[in-house]
């Protein structure tokens, strides 16, 4: 059962105060979607290639899931080219 709901400036503060050991606190938690990109945004700052949180998360689902990046954002491509990510541009899914 979920103990709690937080939101995203609660979750930024675990993140921020107990880095890895906030999932212990997490773990029976629950929020709204939206909030993990809140956060993401606000970490933005610390994230490499210089994306925003919101492009950072395409790296991280084709990293997670191995497979390539379809993106036709030429600094989002070339930031996955740096992370070893195979990438396309949507001209190539029609080829």
């Amino acid at each position: 059962m979920t103990a709690m709901v937080l939101d995203a400036s609660s979750l930024l503060l675990l993140i921020k105060s107990r880095g890895v050991e906030a999932s212990d606190t997490l773990r029976d938690a629950a929020t709204v979607p939206l909030a993990v990109y809140e956060v993401g945004n606000a970490l933005r700052t610390s994230l490499r290639h210089g994306l925003t949180y919101y492009d950072a998360a395409y790296l991280a689902a084709a990293l997670s899931l191995g497979a390539p990046l379809i993106t036709d954002d030429r600094h989002l491509a070339e930031a996955a080219r740096r992370a070893e990510i195979q990438t396309a541009d949507t001209a190539s899914l029609t080829a």
